[in-house]
């Protein structure tokens, strides 16, 4: 990736500035990156969800929930809504084959 910098260095002037000209990486790659870092959120949080879930056997959902933002923050923003659909998501992944064999 090329990237080009000039700077105008005469700043004595108020009228005289300072002009950057940086190329922009392409769509393509900035969505594929984005994409990755998504991914990477996913598990994370699925991580904390499963890991907070083994650690305390009895805990109510907004605990849960509550908790895993509060240790997610220190990594990443995470959104209250992205935990609960992850919850969801683990939810139907891990407990309704169990549901399904007891009846």
């Amino acid at each position: 990736m090329l990237s080009l910098l000039w700077i105008c260095c005469f700043f004595w002037r108020p009228d005289n500035k300072c002009i950057l000209q940086v190329q922009l990486p392409p769509s393509d790659e900035k969505k594929k990156v984005i994409d990755d870092v998504n991914k990477d959120r996913r598990f994370a949080i699925d991580a904390f969800l499963v890991r907070i879930m083994k650690s305390r056997k009895i805990m109510t959902h907004q605990n849960l929930v509550a908790e895993c933002v509060e240790q997610l923050s220190r990594m990443f923003k995470v959104l209250h809504h992205s935990v609960l659909s992850h919850l969801c998501d683990l939810f139907d992944l891990l407990v309704q084959p169990f549901m399904l064999t007891i009846q």
